[in-house]
């Protein structure tokens, strides 16, 4: 039976958006904290977080995958710079992975799913950030 190459349709959503008119500076596949430094931001983190396959029949495997695009912005100034930021990159980001739904070969069709938000203020350094994170709903189906 033929596989969903999950890893593929992570790398094609990493480049669709790095090459997209998105505002970020970094766009990564799964980041790590070295990562979330200010000369690198506003940056977009994407990482698979589950599958749901069903194989039907024994003779094709279907599979909703989701995953997690996470913006995250600093600013020096305030919260609300940060925020504007933060927006203005998230709503690119969704423009453009609705306007390619199919950005995989192995796509049936895709669905931004929920968003949530967080924000912190970094004492030390005096930096607010601001982060979003959206689901993204991969529907693949292979017929074996």
């Amino acid at each position: 039976m033929a596989w969903i190459d999950f890893n593929q349709i992570q790398d094609d959503l990493v480049t669709l958006i790095d090459g997209g008119s998105t505002g970020a500076k970094l766009v990564k596949k799964e980041a790590d904290e070295r990562d979330y430094a200010f000369h690198n931001m506003p940056l977009v983190d994407v990482r698979l977080t589950d599958a749901d396959p069903e194989v039907r029949a024994g003779q094709d495997y279907f599979a909703e995958t989701t995953f997690e695009v996470q913006v995250t912005a600093f600013d020096l100034s305030d919260f609300s710079e940060a925020a504007t930021l933060r927006q203005s990159v998230i709503t690119a980001v969704v423009d453009l992975i609705r306007t390619n739904a199919k950005f995989s070969a192995s796509i049936e069709s895709s669905v931004i799913g929920a968003h949530s938000f967080s924000s912190a203020k970094d004492e030390q350094s005096g930096a607010f950030m601001a982060a979003a994170t959206v689901q993204v709903i991969v529907k693949t189906f292979v017929d074996a």
